[in-house]
């Protein structure tokens, strides 16, 4: 007999282990047993005008010459459209620029009437263009901002959101301790609000470090946006913008203990095991997350007539409508016959162990070309969709990642790399890596609330 998969369904929250295969013979120890822990934030059903929790939303704007024209011209169009038709009543808004200079135009506004909407867009239409980037210094000044913010017992959604279009060049100006800093301020934020806040970049144009906005977006728990055209701005936004509107699930936090002579070995991707957690992060309306971990089965001394208990998953976190702490557990349990024969592969298993090495064959490829070897990188990722046609993989997932790749293949020659080739392949990546899409990459991971925030902010 055979073990498999076991779902539990809670408030906020689907959560569900399946192994890649059932059953493992018995006279045999087992090394790589893969185990995906499956979450979905489930759809929940509640009236439109009440925000899922309130919300508080800290822009950081900069304003520097690069700026001028028709990208500024667009950030404050969107953030006028943020204000007039997204926020609700009691969401808050801060907006913190910066070139040379510091300055936060609007501290702390809490949404209230039609007149006090139609005075904050007056302040953001006065956002004007100025002269260098000290981007560290609006950074940290914008994670203070939602500090200073943040009330004692508030369940407010708080994210910081950065848009640049250059290189840090005042200020602190390297990714290293730029993230360092950043992760101290948000560890702060955490201990003095008791919740977290994410960081989210968006980098317009070729002029920007991808390479540092990235890394300032996993270190805020947050995503890299790259927008190629001015145009792109306003999807780039309503797509940030539909995730944070639908938080379900906060603090998802993964406790994992196996069971007898097994051995829980390591997480297969960006996931880290640390003290036997998983932390996942806050999950969206209608997302999905996929830990892949690895375990270690042990040799029986005789065949099992009923599936076996090996891991045990504690799964909790903050359910933002009630902020209510949850907390379920689901055990996998797995076949343990003398010999197995004809087993099927789990299709959910290998498709995210696809997923997974898709991200790895973008970051391969980008290596290959940041070295001008652009045939190869090529070469790279045209093998890995010949390997993927030989996977059984859940479609929708396979088509997305083929877009993925064969929209930053034809960005991998030395006409359009520096230019957008990189930094399309590190949305990319990150896209695949976390589950989440950005107005760019990981159509399969777009919800409906993303999806119908571009109309409701510019119908």
């Amino acid at each position: 007999m055979g073990g498999g998969d076991e779902n539990v369904r809670d408030a906020a929250l689907e959560f569900a282990l399946a192994p890649e295969y059932p059953s493992y013979e018995s006279g045999s120890a087992h090394s790589n047993v893969v185990v995906d822990v499956s979450l979905t934030a489930r759809e929940l059903l509640r009236d439109e005008e009440e925000s899922s929790v309130p919300l508080e939303i800290v822009t950081v704007i900069d304003r520097s010459g690069s700026m001028a024209g028709s990208k500024l011209n667009l950030v404050k169009q969107t953030l006028n459209m943020l204000v007039a038709r997204v926020l609700k009543k009691g969401d808050r808004l801060s907006i913190v620029t910066f070139d040379d200079k510091v300055a936060t135009p609007i501290s702390a506004a809490t949404i209230g009437s039609a007149s006090d909407r139609t005075e904050l867009c007056g302040r953001i239409d006065k956002i004007t263009a100025g002269a260098t980037t000290n981007l560290s210094g609006g950074l940290f000044q914008g994670v203070q901002q939602a500090k200073e913010a943040a009330l004692p017992g508030d369940s407010r959604v708080s994210a910081v959101l950065l848009f640049t279009d250059g290189l840090a060049n005042v200020g602190v100006t390297k990714t290293e301790p730029i993230c360092q800093t950043l992760k101290t301020l948000l560890e702060d934020f955490h201990v003095s609000a008791g919740r977290k806040c994410t960081v989210h970049t968006f980098g317009f144009g070729s002029d920007h470090s991808e390479e540092m906005l990235a890394a300032i977006a996993e270190a805020g728990r947050g995503m890299y946006s790259f927008l190629q055209a001015a145009d792109d701005i306003p999807k780039a936004f309503a797509e940030c913008l539909g995730g944070l509107t639908s938080v379900s699930a906060q603090n998802i936090t993964l406790t994992m203990e196996a069971a007898g002579e097994s051995v829980l070995t390591k997480a297969l991707g960006k996931y880290e095991i640390t003290d036997s957690k998983v932390f996942v992060g806050d999950m969206y309306e209608g997302e999905e997350r996929d830990v892949l971990v690895e375990m270690q089965i042990p040799k029986l001394s005789s065949p099992e007539e009923k599936p076996v208990a090996y891991l045990t998953v504690s799964l909790s976190y903050i359910d933002v409508v009630s902020s209510a702490s949850r907390t379920v557990s689901a055990t996998l349990y797995l076949g343990r016959p003398a010999k197995t024969s004809n087993l099927t592969r789990s299709v959910k298993v290998a498709t995210h162990l696809t997923r997974i090495r898709a991200a790895q064959a973008i970051e391969d490829a980008r290596a290959k070309a940041d070295a001008g070897n652009f045939a190869e990188a090529q070469d790279m990722l045209f093998a890995f969709k010949g390997m993927m046609k030989e996977e059984q993989i859940d479609d929708e997932y396979g088509a997305s990642i083929t877009d993925d790749i064969d929209r930053v293949q034809a960005l991998c020659n030395e006409d359009s790399y520096a230019r957008a080739g990189r930094k399309d392949m590190t949305s990319a990546i990150q896209s695949n890596q976390y589950q989440r899409s950005t107005a760019t990459s990981g159509a399969r991971f777009k919800t409906k609330k993303k999806a119908s925030m571009f109309s409701k902010m510019f119908a």
